[in-house]
């Protein structure tokens, strides 16, 4: 009996869901089934999960999905104690005990979370929404319109970093001892990646000794501790001055730092 048949019959189908859950470079996988699963040499683990329906209710709504898991889970893990840094996508696959054919039933990413007690329940919105975003175009302004180290940008972000080790951390503040000598503010706007491949911005950074940094963070690593290896980001306040004497990048800076900051209607024109 094929996918089709067992899902539309009554008392034919056996339905089993495994959970794709996928954030920067870590995947985790698992399932609402009684026991654990095989699929496409991945082991889905048993959890107590369950979702609602999939929202067909208007277009703005469409496709949403919320699914409820365990506090104990890893992926509530990623929400404690800020938003992490990657988006978490989940993919849900379904079948049928008995049939080989496997189904992508749902494909999204979280959006937001809700902790309630020993559960914690994720909005999770389709694929599609992102094409529904207004997503900004070029603008009027005076900084550089591009992000730094982008293909616009042109940068090469291997240029411009450095290997540091973590010597205290204090929630969002940490203590590196580093080999260059680099003037406060070299990294702000920049960003540091741990060992794992976590990415955390910096907004803040003081020079301490010719050896010693102190960088102040968007939001605290998920775990991170002394001695840690990690790699910090030059930053960059996007203007003229940024670009040519730091980065040597004057040709692609797409900014206008000559805008008139006077307005001949206001102040008249002598």
């Amino acid at each position: 009996m094929s996918y089709d048949a067992k899902e539309k019959s009554q008392y034919g189908g056996s339905p089993v869901e495994l959970y794709k859950f996928v954030y920067g470079s870590n995947t985790s996988y698992f399932t609402s089934a009684d026991k654990d699963q095989s699929y496409a040499s991945h082991t889905y683990l048993h959890d107590v999960i369950t979702r609602g329906e999939i929202d067909a209710s208007d277009e703005d709504q469409q496709g949403m999905l919320e699914v409820t898991v365990p506090r104990t889970n890893a992926i509530a893990d990623l929400f404690i104690p800020n938003m992490p840094i990657y988006p978490v996508t989940l993919t849900i696959y379904r079948f049928h005990r008995g049939d080989s054919e496997v189904v992508q039933l749902w494909m999204g990413e979280v959006a937001s979370i809700a902790f309630t007690g020993s559960t914690v329940k994720l909005s999770c919105q389709p694929v599609g929404n992102v094409l529904r975003r207004n997503i900004p175009s070029t603008t009027y302004q005076a900084q550089c319109n591009w992000s730094l180290y982008s293909t616009q940008c042109g940068i090469s972000k291997t240029s411009f970093a450095e290997v540091a080790t973590v010597a205290t951390v204090a929630a969002a503040v940490l203590t590196l001892t580093i080999s260059s000598d680099r003037a406060s503010g070299y990294f702000t706007n920049g960003f540091v990646v741990s060992s794992w491949n976590e990415r955390v911005w910096v907004l803040a950074h003081t020079r301490l000794s010719s050896s010693s940094a102190q960088l102040t963070l968007m939001t605290p690593f998920s775990a991170i501790s002394a001695g840690a290896v990690v790699t910090v980001y030059a930053g960059c306040d996007r203007t003229l001055a940024d670009c040519k004497n730091k980065f040597s990048n004057l040709p692609k800076f797409l900014g206008f730092p000559f805008i008139p900051t006077k307005n001949p209607f206001v102040t008249g024109i002598a």
